[in-house]
């Protein structure tokens, strides 16, 4: 038992390959709200036809989020008598679970917005069932992970994005994304975060590498340390990608952006000052001129000076919006559709999530772009069809539609993601 996101399963999978000799002999079971009795038990039988087929190896069967089944009666069974609905298990399957904690809200801690709810489980931080007595004797609690070796998780996931050689930027690169988990964790709840969010943070940094090295390609850029502050600009965009974007209330937003405004100085300052750009320091400095400076140095474009003394740029965050910016130029928009920040906002953010291949939900009141959002993306992106050479360069999306509702059973969605396989 241990808050999500704290690397339980990632545990429980390299440790079996550990005592595997690097096989991994584990049968992985998720459990969710709409799981059968029928479907485990169909699962445990796979489970023990291959067992029998390999009676000389160590067979694991992990059930994952064990505590979000509504009925424990079988599971209790599973784990305390190794039968199911009276049939043995074979001895040479080991059972282990994986839940998160039973815990309630803290008062006076902001909700994120999202709404989840549920009648039996409001006050709670995650949307679990209480386990019955019996698994009780077999939960150890691991609790949450501490700042020491969450510290230490991060530093090992982010420091191969740039070459070592670079200790400086690693540094920051840490403070930085540590300082956003704690905000967040002080804003909302410890749940808000995890290592999810550090395992997805390189998808999106190596994506802008991607994404620059394209962009350079139609843009005429004179300055040759262009790619030196690129690597900046990723970092930064990466971080507001991660976790600005998922603040609903701007007062959050605009407190986060004070918050991370020293760390993005000092991301400023890890470049080479003699070569590129004089010293930055808070005191000499404000946040507009560090942008300014670090804006010409890397984009060299008139546009974009233009764009920094007509509009004003005043935190980090708008070197994103010149990004949502850029990208909505490049579609072709009909008459009659406003492009608005909101728009820039969607669009961008599922183009990236398209191409990092990170799930992303658009949560939103009726008529805010949601659908306009990903169809403009859809009629953008055809590859080597594409009308605009940018996204020639990106691969092309097939899109497999489904209308949600009230009545939607989980069968409707394997069904979907069936389709989209064959597709």
């Amino acid at each position: 038992m241990g808050g999500t996101g704290c690397g339980k399963t990632e545990l429980i999978i390299k440790l079996n390959q550990i005592l595997n000799n690097g096989d991994i002999e584990l049968g992985k079971i998720n459990i969710h709200p709409c799981i059968t009795d029928k479907y485990i038990c169909q699962k445990m039988k796979e489970m023990n036809e291959r067992a029998k087929k390999n009676p000389n190896k160590e067979l694991w069967v992990f059930f994952d989020e064990i505590n979000t089944f509504l009925s424990f009666s079988l599971l209790t069974e599973i784990l305390s008598n190794k039968t199911f609905y009276g049939e043995k298990i074979n001895d040479n399957i080991k059972l282990i679970g994986a839940c998160n904690p039973y815990i309630k809200k803290e008062e006076g801690i902001e909700r994120n917005g999202f709404g989840i709810e549920n009648k039996n489980n409001k006050e709670l931080v995650y949307m679990v069932q209480p386990l019955s007595q019996s698994l009780l004797n077999y939960v150890l609690n691991i609790g949450d992970i501490n700042e020491n070796d969450e510290k230490n998780y991060i530093y090992s996931i982010i420091e191969q994005l740039f070459i070592k050689s670079e200790e400086k930027l690693h540094e920051v690169k840490k403070e930085v994304i540590f300082n956003c988990h704690k905000y967040l964790r002080d804003k909302f709840d410890p749940s808000v975060v995890s290592l999810r969010e550090i395992s997805r943070f390189p998808k999106i940094v190596n994506f802008f590498k991607k994404y620059f090295s394209i962009k350079r390609k139609y843009e005429e850029y004179d300055n040759k340390n262009t790619e030196k502050f690129e690597k900046i600009i990723c970092i930064i965009n990466s971080v507001y990608l991660c976790y600005y974007i998922r603040l609903k209330d701007e007062n959050q937003r605009i407190e986060f952006n004070k918050k991370l405004k020293e760390y993005f100085i000092s991301l400023v300052n890890t470049v080479k000052t003699n070569e590129i750009i004089d010293n930055v320091k808070e005191e000499e400095k404000d946040d507009n001129e560090v942008k300014e400076d670090l804006a010409s140095k890397v984009y060299n474009n008139k546009n974009l000076k233009i764009f920094i003394q007509e509009k004003g740029i005043k935190y980090f965050v708008d070197f994103l919006r010149l990004e949502e910016t850029y990208l909505l130029d490049k579609i072709e928009i009909k008459i009659g559709i406003g492009k608005n920040e909101l728009l820039k906002e969607i669009v961008f953010l599922m183009f990236v999530s398209i191409n990092t291949n990170i799930p992303l939900i658009v949560i939103g009141k009726p008529g805010i772009g949601k659908s306009l959002s990903f169809l403009l993306i859809c009629n953008s992106m055809k590859g080597k069809y594409s009308k605009n050479k940018f996204f020639r360069e990106f691969p092309p999306i097939i899109l497999s539609y489904f209308q949600g509702s009230e009545s939607t059973k989980p069968e409707d969605i394997e069904k979907l993601f069936e389709i989209a396989k064959i597709n």
